[in-house]
């Protein structure tokens, strides 16, 4: 482990605390700004596919343009997941101190695309319907399975076993992740405000698309690297888990 990954993810850790995951994130984030937003903007690119190639007429409204646009909201749920799968080794790559390399990354987490797809639906399902119920149970489980992802990609665990896990290291330490979680709905929320004064000025099409891209690839990016921190230092508070011995994995 280089010093800087020494320094930042040190063995010292005991308690999972709100300030050194925000502090944490930024710093992993900032340090790989741009393969992290690139790969972020992986799903915007189903929103091409269906907004400026025009495959099907705006406005039109039969059971074909359901389906695709169906087909569409399912093909940028996958893009999502693999833009999850390759968020978390590149992540723990940078906390190690070492290089990231995008290609690399997308091969390490693809090889858990399935079990992600699978738990990442559960997940989604059961936060829906908690929502449903005045939104507070949907807030609690989405807390409960807040590192469902870091689980099931390092651990190799199946959907139900990587959502038991994360209730698991949750434990304890979940209103601390319930503000982090609150925090992270906000500025996402916020984020869409900026996009929307940015775009106030008109803009050939696809720039306006770029700039959304941008954006939401960035923001999305940096809330999957929150959920990888957020899973190493409960692993390091409860069982004194160090950086390595988490992502030897993805050797």
């Amino acid at each position: 482990m280089s010093q800087v990954a020494a320094d930042l993810w040190g063995l010292s850790q005991r308690e999972f605390r709100f300030s050194g995951v925000v502090r944490k994130t930024f710093r992993i984030f900032l340090r790989n700004a741009l393969p992290f937003s690139l790969i972020g903007t992986i799903p915007w690119l189903a929103f091409l596919l269906v907004i400026y190639w025009h495959l099907l007429p705006l406005g039109r409204v039969d059971w074909l343009t359901a389906l695709w646009y169906g087909g569409e909201a399912l093909l940028s749920f996958l893009l999502q997941l693999i833009v999850v799968a390759a968020i978390l080794p590149a992540a723990f790559q940078e906390m190690r101190g070492r290089p990231v390399r995008l290609g690399e990354s997308i091969e390490r987490g693809l090889r858990r695309f399935f079990p992600l797809i699978g738990g990442g639906t559960l997940v989604a399902l059961g936060v829906m319907l908690g929502f449903v119920f005045l939104a507070v149970p949907g807030l609690i489980l989405y807390t409960r399975w807040y590192v469902f992802a870091p689980v099931c990609v390092v651990e190799a665990k199946g959907p139900l076993g990587s959502m038991r896990r994360s209730a698991e290291l949750t434990k304890g330490n979940r209103w601390k992740i319930f503000a982090i979680a609150i925090i992270v709905l906000v500025c996402g929320a916020l984020v869409d405000e900026l996009i929307n004064l940015v775009l106030i000025v008109p803009m050939p099409p696809f720039a306006d698309f770029a700039v959304r891209a941008v954006f939401e690839g960035a923001w999305f990016a940096f809330s999957n690297i929150m959920s990888v921190v957020i899973y190493h230092d409960l692993r390091a508070a409860k069982e004194g888990a160090d950086i390595e011995s988490i992502a030897s994995v993805f050797d």
